[in-house]
Protein backbone atom coordinates (compact mmCIF):
# COMPACT_ATOMS: atom_id res chain seq x y z
CA UNK A 1 0.00 0.00 0.00
CA UNK A 2 2.72 2.47 0.84
CA UNK A 3 4.47 1.86 -2.25
CA UNK A 4 1.90 2.68 -4.84
CA UNK A 5 0.40 6.01 -2.74
CA UNK A 6 3.26 6.96 -1.40
CA UNK A 7 6.05 6.33 -4.23
CA UNK A 8 3.81 6.44 -7.38
CA UNK A 9 1.14 8.85 -5.56
CA UNK A 10 -1.30 6.80 -6.55
CA UNK A 11 -5.07 7.86 -6.35
CA UNK A 12 -7.14 6.02 -8.12
CA UNK A 13 -6.49 1.91 -9.15
CA UNK A 14 -5.05 0.93 -5.99
CA UNK A 15 -5.99 -2.98 -5.52
CA UNK A 16 -6.14 -4.88 -2.60
CA UNK A 17 -2.46 -6.35 -1.95
CA UNK A 18 -3.08 -9.90 -1.13
CA UNK A 19 -2.18 -12.16 -4.11
CA UNK A 20 -5.38 -13.65 -4.37
CA UNK A 21 -6.99 -10.90 -4.51
CA UNK A 22 -6.91 -8.70 -7.96
CA UNK A 23 -10.26 -6.09 -6.23
CA UNK A 24 -9.77 -2.24 -6.59
CA UNK A 25 -9.98 -0.96 -3.11
CA UNK A 26 -12.24 1.90 -2.22
CA UNK A 27 -11.39 4.99 0.78
CA UNK A 28 -12.62 2.81 3.22
CA UNK A 29 -10.53 -0.30 2.32
CA UNK A 30 -7.50 1.79 1.55
CA UNK A 31 -8.09 3.06 5.16
CA UNK A 32 -8.27 -0.25 6.70
CA UNK A 33 -4.83 -1.37 4.38
CA UNK A 34 -2.63 1.79 4.96
CA UNK A 35 -0.77 2.92 8.08
CA UNK A 36 -1.87 6.50 8.85
CA UNK A 37 1.02 8.52 7.28
CA UNK A 38 0.30 6.46 4.50
CA UNK A 39 -3.46 6.98 4.35
CA UNK A 40 -2.72 11.11 5.21
CA UNK A 41 -0.82 11.09 2.40
CA UNK A 42 -3.32 9.71 -0.12
CA UNK A 43 -6.21 12.23 1.73
CA UNK A 44 -3.86 14.55 0.99
CA UNK A 45 -3.24 13.57 -2.72
CA UNK A 46 -6.96 13.09 -3.35
CA UNK A 47 -8.14 16.62 -1.88
CA UNK A 48 -4.95 18.17 -4.09
CA UNK A 49 -6.49 16.06 -6.65
CA UNK A 50 -10.43 17.15 -6.60
CA UNK A 51 -8.52 21.04 -5.94
CA UNK A 52 -6.83 20.64 -9.32
CA UNK A 53 -9.62 20.06 -11.09
CA UNK A 54 -10.92 23.18 -10.41
CA UNK A 55 -8.03 24.88 -12.55
CA UNK A 56 -7.25 27.68 -10.58
CA UNK A 57 -5.94 25.67 -7.70
CA UNK A 58 -2.83 27.13 -6.92
CA UNK A 59 -0.19 24.84 -4.54
CA UNK A 60 1.56 26.75 -2.31
CA UNK A 61 5.61 27.75 -3.37
CA UNK A 62 7.30 26.34 -0.30
CA UNK A 63 7.47 22.96 -0.73
CA UNK A 64 7.37 22.18 2.94
CA UNK A 65 4.10 23.81 3.08
CA UNK A 66 1.43 21.50 1.71
CA UNK A 67 -1.61 24.16 1.49
CA UNK A 68 -3.05 25.99 -1.07
CA UNK A 69 -5.48 28.07 -2.58
CA UNK A 70 -7.98 28.44 -5.38
CA UNK A 71 -7.97 32.21 -7.39
CA UNK A 72 -10.75 34.12 -8.77
CA UNK A 73 -11.20 34.01 -12.13
CA UNK A 74 -9.85 37.55 -12.70
CA UNK A 75 -6.53 36.04 -10.28
CA UNK A 76 -6.88 39.46 -8.08
CA UNK A 77 -8.21 37.93 -5.44
CA UNK A 78 -8.48 34.42 -3.37
CA UNK A 79 -11.60 32.94 -3.12
CA UNK A 80 -10.49 30.51 -0.05
CA UNK A 81 -7.16 28.30 1.65
CA UNK A 82 -7.11 25.28 1.62
CA UNK A 83 -4.67 24.26 4.84
CA UNK A 84 -4.35 21.23 4.89
CA UNK A 85 -1.45 19.30 6.19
Amino acid sequence: MKSEIMGKCAVQGIRCPTNACDQLLDYHEIRLWSDTETFSKYDDFLVKKAMGVEGNYVNCKNAACGAGQIHDEGGGSVSWLLWHT
